[in-house]
């Protein structure tokens, strides 16, 4: 009999692991179900996993009384050594769910660019053109977003550009003229596409998705706006008004809005065509980036590319998570914002340096530099954001 009641003890405390690591708690952050996000949920939720378990039990067995049943309280907090033991197992889990499959692909575009005659602009053409139009419009034609929020969260972004852009003019003031610009335009603009939407998606869902494809927009607006006149030869305000004219993401936002304002749908066939190219987009974009890394010719990084690497990826996710917050963001678009702020230089900043005649070197330097360092910097980034995206 005691053997029997221990087997019994053994197979309800089993059983009570392996609901609560399969249903979670309900405050589970939205990287997804894994075993090594459980400790992180008791520290910052002060639920165990076993309490987890045993709720869902008593759910199964007995939803009236459960559902009646007083919460139980809090655990105490845990220590700072506690804090320190959980977190290289959840900054594992980022960089094995979230951040590998989005270098994988791109390492698959710098092999094929090493071992193929693979010219890289008609990639970059179909994405541009096609498949990243397409997302953006897909998904901001169902935007759950109101448009206050809307408005905050591009002030919160002007704002953190403007305060970036000081801070770099001011870090510059006794570099050349064309130095000092170029250092601006690899400090503000981080990968909002190639990485930024697939990081978006991975770790925050749909929902974050939608907010960084706004914030792709407004960063693509301004880099080729502005792009031009930091790392290149300036250029009239006549060009750069052309360029965005035809710049067909801006069109897909302005159509995605509309519908979405007016509550249209589209025809079947023409809403699967979208899709199909929608969903197109992400592969492409991360192949893309891939084969650019894979022909990147440049030399060893220099202080002032270390200098700009260090601003856009430590300096400006805590300048635009502290905006951010003062503006009224909160939740999932404060963690957007901060993450597009620890994006990695965009390497088509590089492809308007060469365009302009610019100084294409240091800005390629401080590109490639920057998205190898994000390998390690991005899943610290996202753990430190998971609470603010329950």
């Amino acid at each position: 009999a005691t053997t029997s009641a221990m087997d019994a003890m053994r197979a309800y405390s089993f059983l009570v692991m392996y609901i609560s690591l399969v249903r979670g708690c309900r405050d589970r952050p939205s990287f997804g179900a894994s075993a090594w996000r459980v400790p992180l949920l008791e520290v910052s939720t002060g639920v165990s996993h076993h309490e987890c378990g045993r709720r869902h039990i008593r759910s199964a067995l007995d939803p009236a009384t459960a559902a009646s049943a007083p919460l139980p309280p809090p655990r105490r907090p845990a220590s700072e050594r506690q804090r320190t033991a959980y977190a290289a197992p959840v900054i594992a889990d980022v960089l094995l769910s979230v951040v590998v499959p989005v270098f994988s692909l791109i390492a698959v575009g710098a092999v094929l660019a090493r071992q193929f005659s693979i010219d890289v602009g008609p990639v970059t053409q179909l994405a541009i053109y096609a498949a990243v139009p397409a997302l953006v419009f897909q998904t901001l034609a169902a935007m759950t977003l109101a448009p206050d929020a809307i408005g905050r969260l591009l002030a919160a972004y002007a704002a953190t550009m403007v305060a970036m852009a000081g801070l770099g003019f001011v870090i510059g003031r006794t570099w050349p003229a064309a130095a000092r610009r170029a250092f601006v335009g690899t400090v503000l603009f981080g990968n909002a596409a190639n990485m930024m939407l697939p990081i978006s998606l991975f770790a925050f869902g749909e929902a974050g998705l939608e907010r960084a494809l706004l914030l792709y927009v407004a960063t693509a607006l301004s880099m080729f706006a502005l792009g031009p006149v930091l790392v290149g030869e300036a250029v009239g305000a006549r060009q750069a008004a052309r360029t965005i004219a035809t710049f067909p993401v801006l069109w897909a936002a302005v159509a995605g809005i509309a519908a979405s304002a007016l509550g249209s749908t589209m025809p079947l066939g023409l809403e699967r065509a979208v899709a199909l190219l929608a969903d197109a987009a992400v592969p492409l974009v991360l192949l893309s980036l891939g084969l650019q890394m894979g022909r990147a010719r440049v030399a060893r990084p220099t202080g002032l590319n270390a200098t700009a690497v260090g601003l856009k990826l430590v300096v400006m996710p805590a300048v635009a998570l502290a905006l951010g917050a003062l503006i009224g963001l909160r939740g999932l678009d404060l963690a957007i914002l901060t993450l597009l702020g620890g994006m990695p230089t965009a390497i088509n900043l590089a492809m308007l340096a060469v365009a302009f005649r610019g100084d294409a070197d240091q800005v390629g330097r401080t590109v490639v530099l920057g998205t190898l360092a994000s390998l390690v910097t991005l899943p610290v980034l996202l753990t430190l954001l998971a609470p603010l995206a329950p």
